[in-house]
């Protein structure tokens, strides 16, 4: 020990600390040197690995507008990684670039419903034999479940079977080229509010504003279209507001349960966890705060849990295992015959990491929801 009390082993761990900080603050502050938009495109390739996802999902996709051959290998590894909005993002990128590297094996195991109709507009984009994307497709939206119920199609529940799943692509590769004329032209008409659905599609980063700007000036009907084409469109930087509406309350019944269920469909959509603890704390406050007060809208339309439990399995959140576990028995909580099928398919979507959770349930013989835990099960052996 010298004089001041300090191991020479001390000094130089304070000194490499020291450099590493440095380090770290040097590449922070070079991410704000300018809006991304500006940046190079090899800038851009540099930091995506080192950001955390929802910036690295704003950053693939301004690399995706510039469609630029260099770009394909990240979008290729990005195909595999954990969070689906990377994914999705990813996909995207693939389409506008017009490579299908990778993408018919993505395509095939994607489970998270919004990832695999973006892979499979991409697929067609890129020159892809369409009907390989519509079977693939039809696959998910037949998908079906052993419950204490019966054998249970999924995707009709949900309102996602395979009819649904065929528009929604179509929506994805229809010709956008008006959308931005309609809607300057009268933003909040029936057909301005096809136009914000068409416009939101093409997921232009510089679109953001627009949508943004709809929302806080539009009606009603406006805003619900707002905040489902912010979900379409798919940008993080939209991640801030949609959940603050997870808490909206309304004088007009069924307005704020409106917003409530939209931004929840929205946030899922998105598919980023950066919005995981949000849901989930909507997903408990939803019972307390909501159901059945004033302005919630419940008895009025079906409740925004199950938004909120799709919404968990679309972005894969593990955080989620266990109130979606606890939702396996609930056959009697919602006018929909409860929660146990939107749980079901969010576990599937989750995969791996609720095996073990899951497990517990179905070897407890409690009833139903060890019944619909083995179906879990099944379908993750399967898969």
């Amino acid at each position: 020990m010298d004089d001041l009390g300090e191991s020479p082993n001390t000094s130089r761990h304070d000194f490499a600390a020291t450099i590493h900080y440095c380090l770290y603050m040097m590449r922070f502050f070079q991410r704000f040197i300018g809006p991304v938009e500006e940046w190079t495109t090899a800038k851009l390739l540099r930091e995506i690995p080192r950001s955390k996802a929802s910036f690295r999902c704003q950053l693939i996709r301004e690399l995706s507008e510039r469609r630029q051959p260099e770009a394909e290998n990240c979008f290729v590894e990005h195909l595999s990684f954990s969070e689906p909005g990377l994914r999705r993002a990813a996909a995207r990128g693939l389409g506008l670039l017009g490579s299908r590297i990778s993408m018919e094996y993505s395509l095939k195991k994607e489970p998270c419903t919004t990832v695999k109709l973006e892979l499979a507009a991409a697929w067609i984009r890129s020159g892809g034999e369409p009907q390989l994307a519509h079977e693939f497709l039809e696959e998910h939206g037949q998908r079906v479940v052993s419950a204490h119920t019966g054998r249970r199609k999924l995707g009709a529940v949900l309102g996602q079977d395979s009819a649904g799943l065929r528009s929604a692509l179509e929506g994805l590769l229809e010709d956008k080229q008006s959308a931005a004329q309609q809607l300057e032209a009268d933003p909040h008409s029936e057909r301005g509010r096809r136009a914000l659905i068409a416009f939101a599609h093409q997921g232009r980063p510089q679109d953001l504003q627009t949508l943004l700007g709809l929302l806080k000036t539009g009606g009603r009907r406006t805003e619900q279209a707002a905040i489902a084409a912010l979900g379409l469109h798919g940008d993080p930087r939209s991640i801030k507001e949609l959940r603050s509406m997870l808490s909206s309350m309304s004088v007009d019944p069924g307005r704020g349960f409106a917003m409530r269920r939209h931004s929840a469909t929205a946030l899922g959509r998105i598919g980023l966890r950066e919005a995981g603890p949000a849901l989930l704390k909507a997903l408990r406050m939803e019972v307390v705060d909501h159901e059945g007060r004033p302005g919630a809208g419940l008895g009025i339309q079906y409740p925004v849990r199950t938004n909120l439990v799709w919404a968990l399995g679309e972005l894969q959140e593990q955080r989620a295992i266990g109130p979606l576990v606890a939702l396996l028995g609930d056959d009697s909580g919602s006018a929909m015959g409860g929660f146990y099928l939107a749980a079901m398919d969010a576990l599937v979507k989750i995969g791996e990491p609720c095996k073990s959770a899951v497990g517990r349930v179905a070897e407890s013989g409690s009833g139903a929801a060890s019944v619909n835990a083995a179906g879990v099960l099944e379908q993750l052996s399967g898969a």
